[in-house]
């Protein structure tokens, strides 16, 4: 059971991660005057997400076994 809900906790988490990291994600600043920091914030976060995306994976891969 314990098993079950920490795999839907993974599927939801990657979820929303992987939305960040779509073509449709492009924050709506973009060409609209963003400043650097404002880039520079985002592109972190896109970075960061990523990350998460590739360790949900893993993560649920493992549970799957």
């Amino acid at each position: 059971q314990n098993k079950g809900l920490i795999k839907d906790a993974l599927e939801i988490y990657l979820n929303q991660s992987s939305s960040f990291l779509s073509e449709y994600s492009n924050p709506a600043y973009q060409g609209m005057g963003a400043t650097e920091e404002d880039k520079r914030v985002y592109q972190n976060q896109k970075v960061k997400n990523k990350k998460i995306v590739e360790e949900c994976k893993e993560l649920l891969s493992k549970l799957e076994e």
